[in-house]
């Protein structure tokens, strides 16, 4: 009866994340720091894998991808994902009274940045100027601590 209530927690998986979840197992399992992208489930078409990488695709990968049960598209990554990591890190590092949170895009064009709201108006211009890649706005978050926290 345990496993039965388990599984209405979680919903169903989908035969596009089944494929995702096995193409990100390849990617693993065969890292390529220098051209690694990103891979999504497409939130236009959910029966598809949308996988970014920069350069022409392996070929263990594109033939991983032609064997799934749903279409897999490739996409030509402006960026790696090791690349993001590192600006969004150093931006980071850099502005701590600016920037709360940060990451890579999905699609790998640039980096996506939740800002402090005590930052002023020009912190996106700035981290525009000092930034080799381009930056999205995400939002702000609001620097109280919570509630009982000591």
């Amino acid at each position: 009866m345990a496993n039965d209530e388990a599984q209405y927690l979680m919903p169903p998986t989908t035969p596009a994340q089944e494929a995702a979840q096995v193409l990100v197992g390849w990617m693993q399992r065969n890292p390529d720091p220098e051209n690694e992208g990103g891979l999504k489930v497409s939130r236009d078409d959910p029966g598809v894998v949308i996988v970014y990488w920069r350069g022409a695709p392996p070929t263990g990968l594109r033939e991983l991808a032609a064997q799934q049960p749903v279409p897999v598209i490739f996409f030509q990554a402006a960026y790696s994902q090791q690349e993001l990591i590192s600006a969004v890190r150093t931006l980071m590092d850099d502005n701590p009274d600016l920037i709360s949170s940060g990451g890579p895009s999905p699609d790998c064009t640039g980096v996506g940045v939740t800002l402090w709201t005590t930052a002023p108006a020009s912190a996106l211009e700035k981290l525009q100027a000092a930034s080799g890649v381009p930056i999205v706005f995400r939002g702000f978050v609001d620097p109280r601590p919570l509630a009982g926290a000591t």
